[in-house]
């Protein structure tokens, strides 16, 4: 996943939707990968899901938890048609989020 993390400063000066969707979806290959590394498996494969099941089995703090769903929310507005505007705020909230959730799980000897 490191070439896909290294292309987002780029991505970031190209197209803000662009990148902060490929953001949510290195956080959600992220979130499958330790549900599969702890064998834990999900009735459906949605990002959603996938949070929830982190913080039903007390994989992550309830701030990670909070940060997943940060990337995800703004993701999906990215990802899918809408008015809301997404700015370099938005990047920078959102990568500050992943970087969160992977000292984390870098500090739990998860990734």
């Amino acid at each position: 996943m490191y070439e896909e993390v290294k292309t987002l400063p780029d991505l970031a000066q190209i197209d803000i939707r662009s990148c902060l969707n490929k953001t949510r979806s290195i956080a959600e290959k992220i979130v499958y990968l330790i549900l599969e590394k702890k064998g834990i498996k999900l009735n459906e494969k949605k990002f959603i899901s996938a949070i929830s099941a982190l913080q039903n089995n007390k994989i992550l703090s309830s701030k990670s938890i909070g940060y997943l769903h940060t990337i995800r929310i703004i993701g999906n507005l990215a990802s899918h048609p809408t008015n809301e505007t997404l700015s370099d705020t938005d990047v920078r909230v959102v990568s500050y989020a992943l970087s969160c959730v992977t000292e984390e799980l870098i500090n739990k000897k998860l990734l």
